[in-house]
């Protein structure tokens, strides 16, 4: 786990967005790729910060039994992963300097556990050649957005982790915000990974204040979508190619979107919405 600080300064800006996403699976054949364009120059054009939630990369190298076949390799060459890190770094140059943090995902630690090379680490580096300049995350952070005005300061924490379990398309993930409200203290719980899309407001902490006040708190959070095709669609003159995502999840999940984090400070305070695009 890693702390990380974001900082705004909010002199005479009130009001704040960033896009939120996880899941891109860029270097991935089936990766809707024009739609994340078009979604990522959105939150370029209107936002104030972008987050990626690991899964940056799809990262299917041919060691990799369990996912990798020739028909999903978007490049033939020996040096593929060196590729798919310059391609992802094409891809999301152009929106460098809005890029806040990219995390760690499980095929990101894939990479580095088999191949030595951790690709989100060298995409931070690259994008900087790019004119950004990312903070390289873990799996799970902690990232405090900070807002001064010179003479105030307030903040806002996000623990974001990019999954946890196996995939819960029975319970849809719904167990789980349970057991990170419990451990966590944060404003906002973000999660990915299994490709599902939530927003979860059944969370609330009850404590007492210095005062001797009991208060209640809400406690939500939000699990972002993929942007890669889980269950192709094949003519039916086409060969079969084998997709690991058809038999491990059995039916299609969420369509693809990015999350969106609203703050709005007032008198000193901050006030939040987050929804799902």
């Amino acid at each position: 786990m890693k702390y990380h600080q974001i900082d705004f300064n909010y002199l005479e800006k009130k009001d704040f967005k960033l896009g939120l996403f996880s899941d891109l699976h860029i270097d991935d054949k089936y990766c809707k790729r024009d739609q994340l364009k078009e979604a990522l120059q959105y939150a370029y054009d209107s936002y104030d910060g972008i987050l990626l939630n690991g899964d940056v990369f799809s990262c299917l190298l041919p060691k990799d039994l369990t996912r990798f076949t020739l028909a999903h390799a978007i490049a033939n060459r020996d040096d593929y992963l060196d590729y798919i890190i310059d391609y992802v770094t094409d891809f999301l140059a152009p929106y460098a300097d809005k890029i806040k943090i990219i995390g760690m995902g499980n095929h990101e630690v894939s990479a580095l556990k088999f191949h030595a090379t951790n690709p989100a680490a060298r995409l931070c580096r690259q994008l900087k050649e790019h004119g950004g300049n990312p903070q390289f995350g873990d799996y799970q952070n902690i990232v405090r957005l900070r807002f001064d005005n010179g003479s105030h300061v307030v903040t806002y924490n996000i623990w974001m982790c990019h999954g946890i379990g196996a995939g819960a398309k029975r319970s849809r993930g719904a167990l789980e915000w349970d057991i990170v409200y419990s451990r966590f203290d944060a404003n906002l719980y973000w999660m990915g990974h299994n490709h599902l899309s939530e927003i979860d407001n059944s969370g609330s902490l009850t404590y007492a204040n210095k005062a001797g006040e009991i208060l209640t708190i809400p406690k939500r959070g939000i699990r972002t979508p993929a942007w890669i095709e889980t269950v192709p669609v094949r003519k039916a003159e086409d060969p079969y190619d084998i997709k690991y995502g058809e038999e491990r999840y059995g039916t299609p999940t969420a369509m693809p979107g990015f999350g969106t984090l609203e703050i709005r400070i007032r008198s000193g305070k901050i006030k939040d919405r987050i929804y799902i695009d």
